[in-house]
């Protein structure tokens, strides 16, 4: 993430009175292709078949799961009917038997209904008070991402599956999800589709990345992408009913080297790729060479999906990352603070309700509790970290704000308290002792 940090470090003796989630992904290792190993993505951060170990059929929203029902945006739960889980451990995602205005997707923001929508998403959406978390995993980082499918019924009239990635930072509303410089409102989040048959003819389908940016409603919301060069064609004789994989490698530039998406069908690169250079967070709008490039910055959920079809069966999803991918599980998503200036402070503990500052994140101790200051301009979130740098509770909130954590609230140990702003570009870290 790209934003400055204010931080805080503080030991807190109190009973536990959270229940807490970890960033461990459990591994299922299978071997890489050849060329993910030669992008170094060899650990295998993601593997998946179907069945009610793996899927949250119930719609429990619990942690360990690899696929949820719950929708971000104003999508609501995708009805478990609309998902069957075969005996072979494959799912059948597909719309077949939902009438229109049944289960409808408002993509644009107008609260007007699209169109029939069915799906499974990596990530599943849960709200807690006001604050909108989630529970499941998002990639970042880059990596190889395969997903083998028997496509149903292809070129379906007006709909069609699809298998496609978009930001957290958008789904979950995150505060990075406004790009800095820009009115309150702006957003900016970026989408893979490894494929989508949706408004596509025979013999072809779409696989395309593509940047967003701008206000809503969505329909106001500007893009750039590798469109019209996103229309695959398919080796002659191909039966799409039957299993075939379909698979994208994501490098993130670097200082010194472009960054770039290529879409592969069993295991043979299609279409074009697309590249660009390193995203330094220039100011609006995208523009050559790093247009796209915002990816490299971003977490995303992928949604295996369907629009007025009977859909697909999915057999296997594999991801192979490299050992220090900054991906994210269950509403964490693991960070690299930028350069800090530190002040370090005494550790005696201050005296009731005196406050130390350090440029806009300020704490108080008063009675044992601890009462935190956030002075920033714009949208913030104020996360409390543990050592091992996941994140135990998260509060989000708009300039100026106060939050008061009573005792009780965490167990002994020693913390940061971090505050994420939208803007600026300063960054400061306080430790204190008490």
């Amino acid at each position: 993430m790209s934003e400055p940090f204010k931080s805080a470090k503080i030991v807190l003796k109190s009973p536990l009175f959270f229940m807490f989630v970890g960033l461990c992904m459990s591994q299922i290792q299978a071997a890489p292709p050849a060329r993910a190993v030669a992008a170094g993505f060899t650990v295998n951060t993601f593997s998946s078949t179907f069945d009610s170990t793996q899927v949250d059929m119930k719609n429990s929203l619990a942690t360990g799961f690899k696929w949820y029902l719950s929708q971000f945006f104003d999508w609501g739960v995708i009805p478990a009917s609309q998902i069957k889980l075969n005996s072979d451990a494959s799912a059948t995602i597909s719309t077949s038997g939902i009438t229109i205005n049944q289960w409808l997707y408002p993509y644009d923001g107008s609260g007007v209904p699209d169109y029939t929508y069915t799906g499974l998403q990596s990530a599943g959406k849960k709200v807690v008070g006001t604050d909108t978390s989630w529970v499941g995993t998002v990639f970042g980082g880059g990596g190889y991402f395969e997903v083998t499918v028997k496509i149903n019924a292809p070129h379906y009239p007006d709909g069609g599956p699809s298998c496609w990635l978009m930001s957290i930072e958008k789904m979950a509303n995150l505060p990075s999800l406004h790009w800095p410089g820009q009115a309150v409102g702006y957003q900016h989040f970026s989408e893979i589709d490894m494929f989508d048959f949706h408004d596509v003819v025979a013999p072809q389908y779409r696989a395309f990345v593509r940047e967003l940016y701008g206000t809503l409603p969505m329909y106001n919301i500007a893009q750039t992408s590798n469109f019209p060069h996103c229309y695959i064609n398919f080796p002659a004789n191909n039966d799409l009913t039957a299993s075939h994989k379909y698979a994208f490698i994501w490098v993130p530039a670097t200082a010194d080297k472009t960054g770039y998406v290529t879409f592969f069908y069993d295991d043979k690169a299609m279409g074009d790729s697309v590249s660009w250079s390193k995203y330094a967070n220039q100011a609006a709008p995208p523009a050559d060479p790093w247009r796209l490039g915002f990816l490299d910055t971003q977490h995303l959920v992928m949604v295996l999906g369907d629009t007025y079809t009977p859909g697909m069966t999915v057999q296997l999803v594999n991801v192979w990352q490299k050992a220090d991918n900054t991906g994210g599980k269950d509403n964490v998503i693991p960070v690299t603070l930028p350069a800090m200036t530190s002040q370090t402070v005494a550790t005696s503990l201050p005296a009731a309700g005196k406050s130390v500052a350090n440029n806009a994140l300020s704490y108080a101790i008063d009675k044992g509790n601890l009462i935190v200051t956030v002075g920033l301009t714009g949208p913030h979130a104020l996360e409390i970290v543990r050592p091992d740098g996941s994140v135990a509770t998260r509060f989000f909130g708009t300039n100026s704000a106060k939050y008061f954590l009573n005792h009780k609230m965490l167990p002994a140990g020693i913390y940061m308290l971090r505050a994420i702003a939208v803007s600026g570009n300063k960054a400061a870290k306080l430790l204190v002792w008490y």
